[in-house]
């Protein structure tokens, strides 16, 4: 695929840890903004004792986890 398009910021995604990605149900959660994310967590009280991080999710990881089985949903934005 090219590496232009795989690069693309497509979203932003959250975790507490390496294996702790902020979820809905089976789906790992991705926000059009970083700000929609923080609101996103604030009203699904994600209650957590460790820092969360926020992260720009790009295409070409999106790509990679849906041809492993991973489910992802999508805000409008």
């Amino acid at each position: 695929m090219n590496r232009d398009i795989d690069s693309k910021v497509i979203g932003y995604f959250a975790y507490s840890s390496p294996a702790s990605v902020v979820c809905e149900g089976d789906a790992c959660v991705n926000s059009g903004s970083e700000q929609r994310m923080k609101d996103y967590m604030a009203s699904a009280a994600q209650k957590s004792t460790q820092k969360t991080t926020i992260k720009k999710t790009r295409f070409g990881e999106i790509i990679h986890g849906m041809k492993m089985g991973a489910p992802y949903p999508f805000d409008e934005e």
